[in-house]
């Protein structure tokens, strides 16, 4: 039976160096679906920016 296995990777420091940017994709019953996702530096919340999409190299603005 499939399981529910992610894998992060792409990880990206903001430009102040508080925040880190990352994609997370979910390999969920043969689906891929792949977020960008951000977590503090000192590795509290983490939030989830994108939605069951196809997003990667997470990039910062400044």
């Amino acid at each position: 039976m499939p399981g529910n296995n992610i894998d992060n990777g792409d990880p990206i420091c903001s430009p102040d160096s508080r925040m880190i940017a990352f994609t997370s994709v979910n390999h969920y019953y043969y689906t891929n679906f792949s977020d960008i996702q951000i977590i503090l530096a000192n590795g509290t919340p983490r939030s989830q920016l994108t939605h069951k999409g196809i997003a990667s190299n997470p990039a910062w603005r400044p």
